[in-house]
């Protein structure tokens, strides 16, 4: 939800940590939500 609620305008470069046995998936998955739009088109 923290990811959500982030206020980072177009262009801007942020960094993403994960620590844990499913670390990698997690932030497969967060490159996807975000490479997607988070689902919102456009």
């Amino acid at each position: 939800m923290g990811v959500m609620m982030l206020a980072a305008g177009p262009g801007t470069r942020i960094g993403v940590e994960a620590e844990g046995d499913d670390a990698e998936q997690a932030l497969d998955q967060l490159a996807f939500l975000v490479d997607n739009k988070f689902g919102e088109g456009e």
